[in-house]
């Protein structure tokens, strides 16, 4: 379970202008999975991005595979982000002809969230 963040804040309370109180933290906060192998080459990794309720806002790609598989992935990866910020979960089907940059691609997600 990820924990809210706080910051100090400057406002104009009960201590007058220029005091500092806490809030939760609305700037939002990335979390990276681990680099998975694909099983045809290469490896993936995700990085999702959330706000400060813990909602997935977007998700990253910096490591996919390269050379025969870069060509699955561009056509997975879109598909494979759309389904996981509608469900906020790793939880999504795969793509059909991407099987194994599907599964490394959820392994990862599920391990940022």
């Amino acid at each position: 379970m990820k924990s809210t963040l706080w910051k100090a804040v400057a406002g104009t309370g009960l201590l007058g202008v220029g005091s500092l109180y806490f809030a939760p933290d609305a700037l939002a906060a990335t979390y990276t999975g681990t680099t998975v192998p694909n099983a045809y080459g290469g490896s993936v990794q995700v990085q999702i991005t959330t706000d400060a309720t813990g909602r997935i806002t977007s998700i990253a790609t910096p490591v996919q595979p390269t050379g025969q598989n870069a060509i699955y992935a561009s056509r997975a990866i879109p598909t494979l982000v759309s389904e996981a910020l509608a469900a906020q979960s790793a939880n999504i089907q795969g793509v059909s002809g991407a099987s194994a940059i599907s599964q490394a691609w959820k392994t990862s997600l599920a391990s940022a969230i």
